[in-house]
């Protein structure tokens, strides 16, 4: 898997030119991110770094996380490599209710 930050936007490519893409421009009153993480985070906080480069991502569709009452919350993606333990490409972001952020999920099937 690579990971692409160019013109505002990031985007997590793996083998199987399966990708998210995320704007990561700032809005007003918004706390936005992305991460990998070795499990389904409550809090961006715990944010660990591995060589994601082996990974791929898992035809599933991502799992909602990281949520705080209606303002905003996270997806996690599901990554895995042979021999590796499982990881999570995350994306968030926390708001005032107005703002949110655009993201593509490209399986190798169609995008959500």
């Amino acid at each position: 898997m690579n990971i692409f930050d160019k013109d505002g936007k990031i985007n997590y490519v793996d083998s199987n030119n399966r990708f998210v893409g995320y704007s990561m421009y700032q809005s007003c009153c918004e706390s936005f991110g992305h991460g990998v993480f070795d499990h389904v985070p409550k809090t961006e906080h715990d944010e660990f770094d591995i060589d994601i480069t082996p990974y791929n991502f898992v035809d599933e569709p991502p799992i909602d996380c990281m949520e705080i009452s209606d303002s905003g919350g996270g997806l996690a993606f599901r990554i895995v490599s042979e021999g590796l333990p499982d990881a999570f490409v995350v994306i968030w972001n926390y708001h005032n209710g107005y703002y949110a952020h655009g993201f593509e999920y490209w399986d190798g099937h169609g995008s959500i």
